[in-house]
């Protein structure tokens, strides 16, 4: 039986024409135990992949804390939008998706750029009011 990141590279490698090396990093979250059970979109382009992860609460930052981010210093909000909302408009808007794929914890599935879209937003706002159920009050 084929392993989950087996399945993603056999869908990925009908589509990507460069940056093969893309795979080795999803396979490394793939195959993070941390990352177990979440759920995650992978798309794939010509030109490579890129993995959207539906992160539990605890791995977040802190409210208010900061930590090295991709090349910079980034909160938990700077961090849900660069890996949810921005990334996926970028994608859609982009049009060089070939494939997109959906893990939902125990199954892996094709996506339509629509569905990606509407998943992304719809964990989005799950995280917003969960960030924002455990910011302090005023004083």
């Amino acid at each position: 039986m084929e392993s989950l990141y087996e399945q993603v590279k056999r869908y990925a490698l009908q589509h990507l024409e460069a940056y093969f090396s893309d795979l080795d990093i999803d396979k490394s979250i793939i195959e993070d135990p941390k990352n177990e059970g979440i759920p995650w979109i992978h798309v794939t382009r010509s030109w490579g992949t890129h993995m959207i992860l539906f992160r539990k609460l605890d791995q977040y930052p802190k409210e208010g804390e900061r930590i090295r981010y991709l090349f910079r210093e980034a909160d938990r909000w700077e961090i849900l939008r660069q890996e949810t909302l921005q990334y996926v408009a970028w994608m859609v808007k982009s049009g060089d998706i070939k494939l997109w794929l959906y893990y939902d914890g125990e199954k892996l599935k094709t996506l339509s750029p629509n569905q990606a879209r509407r998943l992304v937003h719809e964990y989005y706002e799950i995280m917003r009011s969960l960030f924002e159920r455990e910011m302090p009050l005023p004083k």
